[in-house]
């Protein structure tokens, strides 16, 4: 911790007040609050706030005791050393009389980012809705507001300072609260595209600023801590019909969370049914680095965030969707010294793969998933210098026939382009300019375009040997019958075989 300067007076503001109130009145009551739970209790205390309030009234003498104090106290500026932690935030908003600093950054999909403004009374107003203890904070306009922020004096309580943060939104957001007296800052952290439960942290800075630091991750029913509070363990998960949620911590039997110290594990849906291991080691003695380690069983999509929260550094490794989860194992992405410059890892190279969806005569709205790495066949072979054949199929054996597959015919595919539907088949057939066809064989079933289906298109381009694509086709007909199928929300990569 830098050094900080003490000093031998403070100046009468109103939080001073309070505090010579007190010292006159004696220990404040505690009324109109629930009581924090005793030290043994292990659950963390309710969400709702908790406010101290003071009794009513005091005698004439104790008046005339802070009339004292208020002439005769010094009034001396706080020293500049306690502002150390106010550098890179230059936007930041200021609660407890200027004592805590906050500067909230938001992502949302699609790769927006930036840093979140206070509201302010009305638009293109300087004054902002903010309190000595609370805010409102805004993303994207004056009248959208994203998160309701507060900072509690509880000294009075616990010798702590109390941090609140509630979100109505899905937009992901690190919140990051200094403390300029101590030199010390927490940040809060919500995945994009969950809505996150509200945080209640109250030991979040401590009276005494050479109190031992409280662990900076904070457990809750999606976060689980490991390496004794330093890192920080969150998943999000994608279903087969784009159902989005957050891994919860497995819990047993006694109500308290199936965890260690350096292992922890996610539920999705059934709490009986445990989706992930995740596990962070101390390897600093063997090559000065904490090491992760995950093994999770579901072919779901997923993104796991891992979270030092003393360096900041954060690291997420992803599933794909229908792709059975492969383990992983990394030693050397979190450093043991915080200050130590991290290394980036480089992106994986993406792999073939397909997506679509079907619906009608038998298919609800059903999505289908392949990848090469999941045992998938997906492949773009070339019939002629002009015709490929595109497969996706879900497994390899026999080129993929003996189960459902996709199966798209494209005509003069160099280069990329739109595509409009062929008379299927086309067997071969190209002097009619970009065409393609697309058939769908699942067992009997088999369903393929009509030169009349509407709307019926593919989107291509090609990078050297690699094709990709976006398709989507209504009123495919089953052969021999009168059933339709539609396919939507379709599309692929693949490599052009030699």
């Amino acid at each position: 911790m830098p050094p900080r300067t003490v000093e031998s007076h403070l100046p009468l503001t109103p939080v001073t007040f309070q505090v010579l109130v007190s010292l006159v009145r004696g220990p404040m009551p505690v009324t109109h609050r629930e009581r924090l739970p005793d030290r043994a209790t292990t659950a963390p205390p309710p969400v709702s706030s908790r406010e101290a309030t003071t009794g009513s009234g005091f005698s004439t003498a104790a008046a005339a005791v802070l009339l004292f104090l208020a002439v005769w106290l010094p009034a001396v500026p706080l020293g500049a050393a306690q502002r150390l932690s106010t550098r890179g935030m230059a936007s930041a908003l200021e609660l407890q009389d200027g004592r805590f600093l906050i500067e909230v950054d938001w992502a949302a999909g699609g790769g927006g980012q930036g840093v979140a403004e206070v509201v302010t009374i009305a638009p293109g107003s300087n004054v902002e809705l903010r309190s000595e203890n609370s805010t409102i904070i805004e993303f994207f306009g004056n009248d959208n507001w994203e998160l309701l922020l507060k900072v509690l004096d509880a000294r009075g309580i616990n010798q702590h300072f109390w941090v609140y943060l509630a979100a109505a939104s899905s937009v992901g957001y690190d919140v990051t609260v200094v403390d300029t007296v101590c030199d010390q800052r927490r940040t809060y952290s919500g995945m994009r595209g969950v809505f996150q439960a509200s945080t209640t942290d109250v030991t979040a800075f401590a009276e005494d600023c050479d109190s031992p630091e409280p662990p900076s991750c904070i457990p809750s029913d999606g976060v689980i801590c490991l390496g004794n509070g330093r890192f920080r363990v969150d998943v999000v998960w994608q279903d087969f019909d784009d159902n989005i949620g957050i891994g919860r911590q497995v819990v047993i039997a006694d109500g308290g969370p199936a965890r260690s110290d350096d292992s922890g594990l996610f539920t999705f849906f059934d709490p009986n049914n445990w989706e992930m291991l995740v596990k962070v080691l101390d390897g600093c003695d063997v090559n000065g680095h904490f090491w992760v380690f995950n093994a999770a069983t579901t072919d779901l999509a997923f993104t796991l965030s891992v979270t030092d929260t003393e360096s900041g550094n954060r690291r997420r490794w992803s599933n794909t969707l229908g792709m059975a989860a492969a383990p992983f194992g990394r030693t050397s992405v979190f450093p043991c010294d915080p200050e130590e410059e991290v290394e980036e890892e480089p992106d994986p190279e993406p792999e073939d793969n397909g997506t679509f969806r079907l619906t009608g005569s038998g298919y609800a709205n059903r999505k289908f998933t392949y990848t090469a790495s999941s045992g998938n066949l997906v492949f773009c072979r070339p019939q002629n210098q002009r015709l490929i054949w595109i497969r996706l199929a879900r497994d390899t054996q026999a080129d993929g026939e003996n189960g459902p597959h996709l199966d798209i015919d494209v005509c003069n595919y160099s280069g990329g382009g739109t595509f409009a539907p062929g008379s299927a088949p086309l067997n071969g057939s190209c002097s009619l300019g970009k065409q393609w066809d697309v058939f769908w064989h699942d067992g009997p079933n088999v369903f393929v375009n009509q030169e009349s289906s509407a709307p019926c298109q593919l989107d291509m381009s090609q990078n050297g040997d690699v094709l990709q694509g976006t398709f989507r086709c209504s009123g495919m007909r089953r052969f021999q019958g009168d059933d339709l199928l539609d396919l939507t929300s379709g599309s692929f990569r693949c490599t052009i075989a030699p």
